[in-house]
């Protein structure tokens, strides 16, 4: 796997890479300048910077081109992501430096990662813009020549503009808002006739309270009206109803016959015994069945399992920059392998066991 070039394809297409436990490459945009001293111009364009400081509830692109390029799902490629940066972690240890063919390369100091970027990459017209410009002095003087001439030529033509333009453009003005003041409101036709009807009708309310509600309320006053609201009979009720009654007559007649008819015991009266709960000072293993980049993603898978009857939830100590979801816990291996070969056939066959110490 070259991450030099996976780099660099990931940062044609986005704005940054993420290596958790390492740092985020990403793009910057330099503005153009001019260089007085050198008569040099440098245009725009776009470098790359390191940094270890990793946002957080970032999607990671990184993750998306493993996803594409290996065929493997999210969580998959958040493994294989995490056991490469391990391994760029190892070269560093060792030689202090990472090279990175065609970028640059990264290097320890003092507990520090710094990246250099290779000179070459400043005339790569394909990807990081265009070359510097050279001026020359002449051409800068005529430009400021041909700068002032055209000051003066606005100048002259701002000074040509004679009286009789500025009255002609006054009264054009002056015609424009009488026409404007002109225009008949025809709002105020379909307005007044409704405030009057509103006005009417709160009068009428105020002081014939009874005129009022001859005409808009007739029922109000109407005693013989009446509402009769029917009483609903569940099915639950006229199934107990029913069974009471079946009950009774057995108990009816079996007493007759001297016979005596034992009461049916509540089965809501049961008690379970308390399972022992594990040793939970060792490793805990967690059964992952899918891992998401952001939170509120992994919160919306949650809740779709739990409805589905899985009892889901989020593991908030795993590490890696994956949110991941666990579908049972243990503190045994064996029973963790077991409820993991069971998972991978009835739900996820990429499921895996993730062990995790406690905190000290």
């Amino acid at each position: 796997m070259d991450i030099s070039f996976n780099i660099k394809d990931i940062l044609e297409k986005n704005n940054l890479a993420i290596f958790p436990g390492l740092g985020v490459f990403y793009k910057k945009r330099q503005e153009g300048f001019f260089d007085e001293n050198l008569l040099v111009f440098h245009p725009p364009k776009e470098i790359i910077q390191f940094s270890t400081v990793i946002p957080e509830e970032v999607e990671n692109p990184v993750l998306d081109y493993i996803c594409h390029t290996r065929k493997v799902s999210t969580a998959s490629a958040d493994y294989l992501l995490n056991q490469f940066v391990t391994q760029l972690k190892d070269i560093l240890a060792q030689q202090k430096e990472l090279p990175l063919n065609g970028l640059g390369k990264l290097v320890a100091h003092d507990g520090d990662l710094v990246f250099e970027e290779e000179k070459a990459l400043e005339t790569n017209l394909s990807y990081f813009g265009l070359p510097l410009v050279n001026i020359k002095p002449d051409a800068i003087v005529e430009s400021k020549v041909i700068l002032e001439d055209l000051e003066e030529e606005k100048e002259e033509e701002q000074a040509s503009f004679s009286l009789a333009e500025q009255a002609l453009n006054a009264s054009l003005s002056g015609s424009t808002e009488v026409k404007e003041k002109k225009k008949p409101k025809k709002w105020l036709f379909i307005l007044i006739p409704v405030m009057l009807v509103l006005i009417s009708a709160l009068a009428l309310y105020f002081f014939n309270p009874d005129l009022y509600n001859q005409y808009f309320n007739p029922n109000l006053n109407n005693q013989d009206v009446k509402v009769v609201v029917p009483v609903r009979v569940t099915q639950e009720q006229q199934d107990s109803s029913l069974a009471d009654s079946v009950y009774n007559e057995i108990e009816k007649n079996a007493k007759a016959q001297g016979l005596e008819i034992e009461k049916v015991k509540d089965s809501t009266n049961v008690t379970v015994s308390n399972k022992a709960v594990p040793n939970k000072a060792g490793i805990r293993y967690e059964i992952i069945i899918a891992a998401w980049q952001t939170k509120a993603k992994a919160e919306q898978h949650v809740k779709k399992l739990k409805e589905n009857g899985i009892n889901a939830f989020i593991v908030e100590d795993a590490d890696g920059p994956m949110i991941k979801i666990s579908a049972a816990t243990f503190y045994n291996k064996a029973e963790a392998e077991a409820e993991l070969k069971r998972v991978r056939e009835e739900l996820n066959p990429e499921a895996f066991i993730k062990p995790i110490k406690p905190l000290k």
